[in-house]
């Protein structure tokens, strides 16, 4: 039974640790959608932004401690974040409806920056 088998149908505990183990077990190519399927604790009233930049979204009703696990996450190279298609998160049920996020800039309405995460490795995109 392979690692991803054994994480299948149980709502893991919301850890670094346990962020790297599942996007490991899934190959990487990891939606917001499916990390908030897997895990405990990810729902809250925190909207996750890009960096500095001025209404770029990643992620909303998110918990504070998903946002805190993401960044320690990518902080220590656990995992990596790549930009990916919207499609991705229209197959996994939940897309934003706002304008895709073409650049690294501010915007003067909020746009969407659909992300995944992969292993430090590579994996999907």
């Amino acid at each position: 039974m392979s690692a991803l088998n054994n994480l299948i149908g149980k709502r893991l505990d919301l850890t670094a640790e346990n962020l790297a183990a599942f996007v490991e077990a899934s190959g990487g190519g990891v939606s917001f959608v499916n990390i908030d399927e897997a895990f405990e604790d990810t729902h809250g009233e925190c909207e996750m932004a890009y960096g500095a930049t001025t209404n770029i979204v990643l992620w909303s009703r998110a918990s504070k401690k998903l946002a805190t696990v993401i960044n320690e996450a990518l902080d220590r190279g656990l995992v990596t974040a790549f930009v990916t298609a919207p499609i991705v998160y229209h197959v996994d049920g939940r897309a934003f409806n706002l304008p895709i996020a073409s650049g690294e800039r501010d915007y003067r309405k909020p746009h969407w920056l659909p992300i995944v995460f992969n292993p430090p490795t590579g994996g999907a995109a």
